[in-house]
């Protein structure tokens, strides 16, 4: 009984385990090493790699420049291998200075789009967080196109990440392959 036990615990955290460390399908989502892997357009202002307070790792920036204008507008992209019907959790860490227009106006605003759909969108002066959310994919790949703009401000994201989501299904014809692998180690023991 204990074996059985010890065997259904460690199956358990096995399950567990595998859904909490899925593979990235996403490639430098770090930007540990620049903007390799990354498509990159800038419009407006310079994109660059550094570090914030906020988020102390390798970070993308957009960045605000020209005495006359002060805006900032940047499109970074990639595009991963995605199977059509899968459920994939997509998350990422921005942060978004203080204005720095003579009356402190300013900001920044993000919007991330998944093969050219509108998905999520922020913005704020001096905020940061963690965005996350789950997507269905149309087709056999996805494009991740984050778009930055900042007034007078730096806008950035780090952390990109895309990890299959496990079916319920999944889980379900798992639990009960562990249940009649129980059910023949007891009926050896009789």
């Amino acid at each position: 009984m204990k074996n059985l036990l010890g065997l259904l615990f460690v199956s358990f955290s096995l399950l567990v385990g595998s859904s909490a460390h899925a593979n990235n399908l996403v490639k430098n989502g770090d930007f540990s090493s620049g903007f390799d892997d990354w498509t990159t357009t800038v419009t407006w202002g310079e994109l660059w790699v550094g570090l914030t307070p906020s988020l102390p790792s390798a970070t993308l920036f957009i960045g605000s420049t020209g005495p006359d204008t002060g805006l900032g507008l940047a499109n970074i992209s990639q595009t991963i291998q995605t199977v059509a019907g899968q459920k994939y959790l997509v998350s990422w860490d921005y942060w978004i200075s203080d204005g720095a227009y003579w009356d402190g106006t300013g900001g920044g605003t993000g919007m991330l789009r998944l093969s050219g759909a509108p998905y999520s969108m922020w913005a704020g002066t001096s905020t940061a967080g963690h965005n996350q959310f789950s997507f269905l994919a149309r087709s056999a790949s996805t494009t991740l196109d984050f778009e930055l703009r900042t007034d007078w401000a730096l806008a950035s994201i780090d952390n990109v990440s895309v990890t299959a989501v496990p079916e319920p299904e999944a889980f379900a014809l798992m639990l009960a392959g562990l249940g009649l692998l129980g059910g023949v180690v007891r009926r050896r023991k009789l």
